[in-house]
């Protein structure tokens, strides 16, 4: 699901129960136009990121130019308050030479963007973003070229300004992305070096803008996953276990089931209450009885480095380089400490839940999560 800005609604979108992402399956839900598919795959600052094994070779991304001059950018990548949401648009109407007002981003819609492999570590701008750049800069030579051709002109003698393609010596001489677009479908893939515009030459870039949600959020208008309403829809709480890997022994949910309206499930050691409405919910589960088994542990706060250390069975070497012995001699003084960092969770301040409806024989989930992924 996404949320149209133009028609201020919000855009429902069938699941694909698919781990495969199939280019041409894709243009023809999306429509014609110039489609360039991005991947991580080979560019130098991949850092780690290796081609997913079911979207051979690796593409994470699909940015498309309409037959309207409309730009598009199909990611994996989730805003979740970073602001990748407006920076992402920001880098690509750069390298594009289109304004940013033309530029629409649908983020983590699993029928529509390849998977990305989540999004953690600040790698949206820093790593995506350079590629996201550099699919630009493709794009933007693909239609000069386009053009060259059209206006019967030198490609070296072409300019772009909003999305126009123009001749130095007579501007006059112009034909747009939309004119180059209309009823072609072409697709590529970003390989090769591709040139990328100095800081000199940002005109968006650097500048300050708003988030392009913060209206939606500080209004109230945004919706969270727990605030879709569905017709019909039940409210459902699941019973947790004490502590990871506990055993549930026994359970008692006739209090649960004698409450009008509520629907217990249970499917092996998973339990859950349904009912119409959240509070009524919320007090059924406490009316169950359950006894669970955990095992005893003596890893706490203070001892869990010590384990996570001594248990550790996995290491992965990002980069080397340079030699310590070198940095040691011509330093003044040498620091050896050891820093612990405690474990850190996000606090997002929408509640933890999701909301899934089956419709047509598919399932579409509203969830919050860094990670979406199409699964069969």
């Amino acid at each position: 699901m996404r949320y149209n800005e133009k028609k201020d609604d919000w855009v429902f979108q069938d699941m694909n129960f698919s781990n495969e992402m199939n280019r041409r399956d894709f243009m023809r839900k999306i429509g014609g136009g110039l489609i360039v598919a991005i991947s991580v795959s080979n560019f130098p600052l991949q850092a780690g990121y290796k081609a997913a094994e079911d979207d051979e070779p690796g593409v994470n991304a699909y940015l498309r130019i309409g037959e309207d001059g409309q730009v598009t950018l199909y990611t994996g990548k989730i805003d979740m308050g970073q602001g990748a949401i407006t920076s992402l648009p920001m880098m690509l109407a750069d390298e594009l030479d289109v304004n940013i007002e033309s530029i629409d981003i649908i983020m983590g819609d699993t029928d529509l963007c390849p998977w990305h492999q989540g999004t953690h570590g600040s790698t949206a701008i820093r790593i995506f973003g350079q590629i996201l750049r550099a699919a630009g800069a493709r794009a933007r030579a693909i239609h000069v070229q386009s053009a060259a051709e059209e206006l019967s002109v030198d490609a070296d003698q072409l300019e772009v300004t909003h999305g126009l393609v123009y001749s130095r010596q007579n501007t006059k001489i112009s034909v747009s992305y939309a004119e180059l677009t209309k009823g072609k479908e072409i697709l590529e893939t970003l390989e090769g070096e591709i040139p990328l515009k100095q800081a000199s030459e940002f005109k968006i870039m650097g500048t300050s803008r708003l988030h392009q949600d913060a209206y939606e959020k500080v209004c109230g208008k945004a919706m969270y996953s727990g605030d879709i309403q569905l017709p019909g829809m039940m409210r459902a709480r699941i019973l947790r276990p004490p502590t990871a890997g506990a055993k549930l022994i026994s359970v008692d949910t006739s209090d649960a089931e004698n409450i009008e309206g509520v629907e217990v499930v249970r499917d092996g050691d998973l339990i859950a209450v349904l009912h119409e409405s959240q509070d009524m919910a919320d007090f059924a589960i406490t009316r169950i009885k359950a006894e669970f088994e955990a095992d005893k542990t003596d890893v706490d706060n203070d001892s869990i480095y010590h384990y996570l250390t001594e248990k550790a069975t996995e290491s992965k070497e990002i980069s080397s380089d340079g030699e310590l012995s070198e940095g040691e001699k011509n330093s003044d003084k040498l620091f050896d400490m050891e820093y612990l960092d405690p474990y850190l969770a996000h606090a997002p301040i929408e509640n933890h839940t999701s909301t899934a409806v089956f419709e047509d024989g598919k399932l579409k989930i509203w969830t919050s999560s860094q990670g979406q992924r199409r699964y069969s």
